[in-house]
């Protein structure tokens, strides 16, 4: 059988026959797919005739569809190990388990749909690096800062005309309609004495602090000035300054920049202001949580089967199992020991299984050293501890997370995987480098992995309101996440990779990098779980926080096809690692 190389003009040629055209990163993506392949031209037609069956609306088929359909069709030809999992980057890349290049989805509010955007900071097949992801923060470039802010409100946008207006609140506005701030520019304020006498508007926008030496707040008899004129509320055309009263600072944690949903009358300014009007706030919340089958079901199929896994299969295997590990610092000795204990205990079992056990293995991985050589010994000391344990080694697989503390990934959100460098002694094993955050479609389950050990106390430094309910700090992180459809308002986002932060929909489940913060204030070692958004149908949102395996050796064991069920365990005597 001939095995010579496939060239772009051979694909190419194929593709007009059937009456398709192909850009040239797309036939490149094909060859690079393909070479190898004995007789690689015989590969072709159940590609065209899959990229048909999706009945594309032009005859030039997009890069996305082409690796999508690759993806696919490539999947059922793989070995267990590698069909059980597809890796979903930010970035604009291809990774070793599929073809995950990935765009972002945005909202036309206009049409209402949605579209696919192809990612501003890389090209196909390349990792952006560290330096080029940082400076994709700078407000100048490209006027990227002002899109993704608009981004996040149209996403928040289609939640609301899909969900119920404040469905968590007693008020129930059925003909509730929104009003863009501008539509209020010019209108005169009411002057009732009850403020909530006026007429109601319901606005959408994001939540900012009000700047004091433009719109300076009244003062308090105390002499401080009165919190409660110290927002404004921002829209993509208009800005009115805000009247938050104190009795609705209690309602719920509400992080600044978050895009919210307020019930307001228009009222009179206080004199030193610059706007003659301003919104007195009845009713805040963030946009109705909308459960991931009803937002799915609004996406047009085309673009739905490209970025987001179907809805869970009846799994074949009932042994899936994923272990998560936070913080496991390949440089400490008592860290490696912890590790190496724990792979010689799943090391009998992992082969039994028909489905091969993940690793998700969640950084630090040196310490929070910021020199590669750290990096490097790290991962030659994770390849010592695998080849040790061979069984396991060749049946399992695992997925490195990064973590802000790893240098070499840089500290803005979202981070590129692992160096190449650092990843060459892992060459030839089941190893894979992720971003930060990650989204992993396995075996049909959608899986959001985000590493942050200070994300539940950023949050609420960072928040504009305090909780009076019963949920616990980690679970009130994990509900403004999904609430706001994005995983870390307080952090360094780079604009352009500002989608793979997005939330929208919400995953299967959601595993944060992260100890547990208990009520009552203090910082537990081990992780925890809840659910969130579930229905009279089931569903929800799985919530896990890890727990930190560097302590004592905390670590969770998740079983995706058991309703997302979690053991909590740690390793005998392992309390004695260095944290």
């Amino acid at each position: 059988m001939s095995s010579s190389p496939i060239r772009p003009l051979d694909v190419h040629a194929r593709f007009r026959k059937s009456g398709l055209s192909l850009t040239a990163p797309g036939a490149s993506a094909i060859c690079n797919v393909l070479q190898g392949v004995s007789d690689p031209l015989t590969q072709l037609p159940p590609l065209i005739a899959h990229i048909k069956s999706l009945r594309p609306s032009g005859t030039q088929i997009p890069l996305e569809l082409i690796e999508a359909s690759i993806s696919l069709l490539t999947q059922s030809a793989s070995d267990a190990a590698s069909s059980s999992l597809s890796l979903v980057t930010p970035f604009d890349t291809t990774s070793s388990l599929s073809l995950a290049g990935t765009a972002s989805l945005r909202y036309d509010p206009s049409l209402r749909t949605y579209a696919l955007e192809r990612a501003a900071g890389g090209s196909h097949q390349r990792v952006p690096q560290v330096a080029e992801v940082a400076r994709s923060r700078v407000p100048s470039v490209a006027s990227s800062r002002p899109k993704m802010f608009r981004d996040r409100y149209h996403l928040a946008l289609a939640r609301v005309q899909e969900g119920d207006l404040f469905r968590h609140t007693p008020f129930k506005p059925a003909a509730a309609r929104l009003s863009p701030l501008g539509s209020l520019l010019g209108v005169k304020p009411s002057a009732a004495a009850d403020p909530a006498r006026g007429k109601r508007y319901f606005i959408l926008g994001m939540l900012v602090r009000t700047d004091d030496s433009v719109d300076p707040p009244p003062l308090l008899p105390s002499g401080l000035r009165d919190p409660s004129y110290s927002f404004s509320i921002h829209d993509p055309a208009s800005t009115l300054p805000l009247l938050l009263p104190q009795s609705l600072l209690t309602v719920t944690s509400i992080p600044l920049t978050a895009v919210v949903l307020i019930e307001a009358t228009l009222r009179p300014s206080p004199a030193a202001f610059s706007s003659p009007s301003l919104l007195h706030v009845l009713n805040i919340s963030l946009p109705p949580h909308v459960p991931r089958p009803d937002l799915l079901a609004t996406i047009p199929p085309q673009v739905r089967g490209l970025l987001f896994p179907p809805p869970p299969p009846e799994p074949e295997e009932k042994d899936q199992m994923l272990l998560l590990l936070k913080s496991v610092d390949f440089t400490s000795p008592p860290a490696l020991a912890l590790f190496s204990e724990l792979l010689s205990g799943f090391a009998p079992v992992a082969p039994t299984l028909t489905c091969p056990p993940l690793f998700v293995i969640l950084g630090p991985f040196a310490d929070g050293s910021r020199d590669k050589a750290d990096y490097v010994s790290a991962m030659a000391n994770l390849r010592a501890a695998l080849d040790a344990q061979p069984s396991l080694r060749d049946s399992a697989k695992f997925l490195l997370v990064p973590s802000p503390a790893d240098a070499v990934c840089g500290q803005v959100m979202p981070q590129p995987p692992l160096p190449k460098l650092a990843m060459k002694a892992l060459a030839g094993l089941n190893v894979v480098p992720a971003s930060n955050p990650c989204r992993v479609d396995y075996r049909g389950m959608d899986l959001c992995f985000y590493n942050s050990d200070t994300a539940v106390p950023a949050f609420r430094a960072a928040s504009a309101t305090r909780t009076t309910g019963d949920l616990s700090p980690t679970e009130e992180c994990f509900k403004t996440m999904l609430d706001s459809g994005h995983l870390d308002l307080t952090a360094t986002v780079s604009p352009d990779f500002d989608h793979g932060m997005a939330l929208h929909p919400p995953p299967d489940a959601l595993i944060l990098g992260s100890r547990n913060h208990p009520k009552e204030g203090g910082v537990g070692n081990a992780g925890s779980q809840f659910t969130y958004g579930a229905t009279e149908d089931g569903g929800g949102v799985s919530c896990v926080a890890t727990g930190w395996f560097g302590g004592r050796g905390d670590f969770v064991v998740l079983y995706p096809e058991e309703d997302m069920k979690c053991e909590f365990s740690e390793i005998a005597g392992g309390g004695g690692a260095e944290e």
